[in-house]
């Protein structure tokens, strides 16, 4: 509860200052310019070992949290490209997100292996507690209203579910890239080519 708690702090922070910039009418159309600017996929397949290493890391993470079956119902909310939901060997799968440009990237990955729709995880086209595992990792923090898509991820959710929800930890992240500057060896660790 305590981690959820700070989380929802941070996250009621990033709102402030998403919307001190963008109106809800202009959110879709922004999100769309981000996603193609800073297309989440391109951290799976980044040149840079260890940009791919801290990425397999957050997925295997989110994976040693939930136990799914053969007949659960699986959705990731922000399901990007689907990286993180083509991982999942059982069950049946739901993908959703906001941008047409990043669905598509989806759609080609996973072809028939998720149902996959576009919506807005602050107002889900879903029925009530339908799915017995909701993933939604690093979309909170890019939310006009958060707490909505939380309620949103609530009211999905069977009784039994379990949500796996995470946003990055800015301020580790900016640590480790100040400490890594600091010593000389950032711009080495991130070259494009990956070698060390």
């Amino acid at each position: 509860m305590v981690r959820k708690l700070r989380a929802c702090h941070w996250v009621q922070f990033k709102m402030k200052e998403f919307s001190a910039r963008i109106k809800p009418e202009e959110f879709k159309e922004w999100n769309e310019r981000m996603v193609k600017k800073y297309d989440p996929d391109s951290f799976h397949h980044h040149p840079c070992r260890f940009v791919r290493f801290i990425e397999r890391k957050r997925v295997k993470a989110i994976f040693e949290l939930i136990n799914i079956n053969k007949d659960d119902r699986i959705i990731e909310i922000g399901c990007g490209a689907g990286n993180v939901i083509e991982n999942v060997t059982t069950g049946k799968l739901f993908g959703m997100d906001i941008s047409t440009f990043i669905l598509s990237k989806a759609k080609r990955r996973l072809n028939e292996k998720a149902h996959l729709f576009q919506a807005d995880a602050q107002y889900l086209p879903c029925k009530d507690q339908v799915f017995m595992q909701v993933i939604c990792s690093e979309v909170l923090e890019h939310l006009l209203n958060p707490p909505s898509a939380l309620d949103e991820i609530a009211r999905i959710l069977g009784k039994q579910g379990v949500a796996i929800i995470s946003i990055p930890n800015e301020s580790m992240i900016n640590r480790i890239k100040s400490f890594l500057m600091r010593i000389g060896i950032f711009k080495w660790l991130l070259q494009k080519n990956g070698d060390y």
